[in-house]
């Protein structure tokens, strides 16, 4: 799991469940698909949700989960 994404989404949100932007994530982790394959695990593990669109991602959701671990 990378946490370093995790804490970028968390910190994204100001440590609040909410919705991020991927570009916004994207100036600090390249859109690459490393990047993609962290979200996917970070998905599946409960700590976000992501919503995607016809061209990707469109909204990466912070769950509480995400939010807690950094407490």
């Amino acid at each position: 799991m990378n946490t370093q994404i995790l804490k970028c989404l968390v910190q994204l949100t100001n440590y609040q469940v909410d919705t991020v932007i991927p570009k916004d994530l994207y100036e600090k982790f390249p859109n690459s698909p490393k990047t993609r394959e962290e979200l996917d695990l970070l998905s599946r593990l409960g700590y976000i949700t992501i919503l995607y669109g016809d061209n990707g991602i469109d909204d990466i959701g912070v769950n509480k989960k995400a939010i807690d671990y950094f407490k």
